[in-house]
């Protein structure tokens, strides 16, 4: 299955277009807000509904008030004047429920995929878990409240401990030489209308169709530990010329080990191998660690007028502000 990555508010406009026809549509959930039964990573496929079929534990598709996308779980059902109201939240989440209407309802789950098992969301062991769950609320959402805490506190000691030199040092003995690096190629000329967004939303317009696509993955034995994306798009794109880095990620648990400078190191070098004039990244313009390790290997700060456009109404939207860097292979 072909994969291409959209942003939040390109894909309410596809999926709405798609469930529309009468068609399903298939994507990559992110997010822990409803742990426990969708995982950050799993596949959804949705399709279409009538908002009068929608029970009290249907998972569904609908447009938020900022023009993304969530997907959420019905809880109940009410009216305001004649106007028909969904109770909506999170299977994670604590608290007051969200109320929408029926007109931003897109769809509704029927099928989660994780790794090589497929659930049918409409029927069996799922509708009864979710039944169970929702009965007993709050006490699940309350005890994944303090997993999940527990969990960023030990995330929080890991980066600590990660900011000082001499763990650096120890990382990259202990784990920088168990790693291994490969280069995946993948021809993406041909592509069907299927959705990736193991990049980070918005850092690929809809409508571009890639040409080239490489990842290169960072191993440890058989678990994947970081990777980058080496896309091109077609020429004459006016967001995304040239060749782009996107979806650098190294697990934090491996981080400062050297693997994201060595990821980095491998991406360029195989942007200069394929003749590339300059290769771009986007990054958060608070992420100076990351901004300071990109300067060191040749990228600066630079502008595209359409992507700036972008990037500017994300931050107004209240997203955080990213900025472009590059690096050219072409002397001045």
């Amino acid at each position: 299955m072909r994969e291409i990555g959209l942003d939040r508010d390109e894909l309410g406009v596809l999926t709405e277009e798609i469930i529309g026809r009468g068609g399903s549509f298939s994507f990559k959930a992110h997010g822990w807000s409803m742990y426990p039964f969708i995982h950050d990573g799993d596949i959804l496929t949705v399709g279409p509904v009538s908002t009068n079929e929608l029970k009290s534990g249907d998972i569904i598709l609908y447009k938020s008030l900022d023009d993304g996308v969530v997907v959420h779980r019905v809880i109940g059902k009410t009216k305001v004047g004649n106007t028909e109201i969904l109770k909506v939240r999170g299977d994670a989440l604590i608290g007051s429920p969200e109320y929408i209407a029926t007109t931003q309802v897109i769809g509704k789950a029927i099928k989660q995929r994780r790794t090589s098992n497929v659930v049918d969301l409409q029927k069996g062991g799922s509708k009864f878990l979710a039944h169970i769950w929702l009965i007993t609320y709050p006490i699940g959402s309350s005890c994944l409240y303090f997993v999940f805490t527990f969990k960023k506190f030990l995330s929080l000691i890991f980066r600590f401990f990660q900011s000082f030199s001499l763990y650096r040092k120890l990382a990259q003995i202990l784990i920088g030489k168990k790693v291994n690096y490969l280069v995946i190629v993948d021809d993406l000329a041909l592509l069907d209308n299927k959705l990736k967004e193991s990049f980070s939303l918005s850092e690929m317009a809809s409508k571009s169709s890639m040409i080239y696509n490489y990842e290169i993955c960072a191993y440890i034995g058989q678990k994947k530990v970081g990777s980058v994306a080496l896309l091109k798009f077609d020429e004459g794109n006016l967001l995304y010329p040239d060749w782009w880095l996107f979806g650098m990620e190294v697990r934090i648990p491996y981080r400062g080990a050297g693997i994201g400078k060595n990821l980095l190191h491998m991406a360029i070098n195989k942007a200069f191998e394929v003749n590339a004039n300059k290769v771009n990244l986007l990054v958060f313009k608070t992420n100076h660690i990351a901004i300071n390790l990109y300067k060191k290997m040749g990228f600066k700060k630079i502008s595209i007028p359409a992507l700036d456009e972008q990037l500017e109404k994300e931050a107004h939207h209240g997203h955080s502000h990213r900025i472009i860097m590059s690096r050219s292979f072409i002397e001045d």
